[in-house]
């Protein structure tokens, strides 16, 4: 995501200052470029949610929702105080397939929604591989609708494959690039150990741990089983 934004910044800085710091990314023009692209992708991520909340909710609690996640989040640091780390961007990309998907289990039979959710799908999958597992979803969508349709079917899944594949082929390169295998993991092997304590540490951990370091996060577990008792939007929940 960063290439593209960063190789205009910088050809701005070599254009229009001679300052090496500039050039560099240690002042603006590059900083300025950064800054403003993860608050960008914050307000993105907050606008989408809103949209998605509205499916289930009033204009008011809604807005609500979307505020507490703005503020009592960790979304306004990582689009302000972190806008180097992909946290703000990979939120903004998330939300819209969230939203996309939405749209696609209310019309499954519109191929432009089938597109827009591609699209979404692309985008997350390339800032982080792991989001593959939000095409789920989608997939629920396409199977229940198309299961007697072969034609419709095998259109659905070909839109999220190609997704997929346009999210995980720059990477895979990049990866083949620098550490000479196409699977290699930057952090190693024992980035994430299932059978020890890692996955309680994603949401329990002092340091990063999603519901010890944002504790609004426990609202989202908690409205996400009152909605299902009371079957509001109870497919994309599942």
């Amino acid at each position: 995501l960063w290439t593209p934004v960063l190789w205009i910044a910088k050809t701005v800085a070599q254009v229009e200052h001679g300052n090496p710091a500039a050039r560099a990314g240690c002042i603006p023009p590059l900083t300025t470029a950064v800054l403003w692209t993860a608050a960008l992708a914050g307000a993105a991520a907050l606008a989408c949610a809103y949209r998605a909340a509205r499916r289930a909710a009033s204009p008011e609690a809604a807005a609500a929702a979307t505020a507490l996640v703005g503020i009592g989040g960790s979304l306004a640091a990582y689009a302000s105080v972190w806008p180097s780390m992909t946290h703000a961007y990979v939120a903004a990309a998330d939300a819209w397939l969230l939203l996309a998907s939405l749209r696609v289990h209310e019309a499954p039979r519109a191929w432009s929604r089938w597109r827009a959710a591609a699209a979404a799908l692309a985008l997350a999958v390339l800032l982080r591989p792991t989001e593959i597992l939000l095409a789920l979803p989608l997939v629920a969508v396409g199977a229940a609708t198309f299961r007697r349709e072969p034609g419709r079917l095998v259109g659905a899944a070909a839109h999220l494959a190609i997704a997929v594949l346009l999210g995980l082929l720059p990477g895979l390169l990049l990866h083949r690039a620098m550490y000479g295998s196409a699977l290699a993991s930057p952090q190693g092997p024992f980035y994430l150990q299932p059978l020890r304590a890692h996955p309680w540490l994603l949401l329990f951990a002092p340091h990063g741990g999603l519901l010890y370091t944002t504790p609004t996060a426990w609202l989202a577990f908690i409205g996400a089983v009152v909605a299902w008792r009371r079957r509001v939007l109870a497919g994309p929940l599942l």
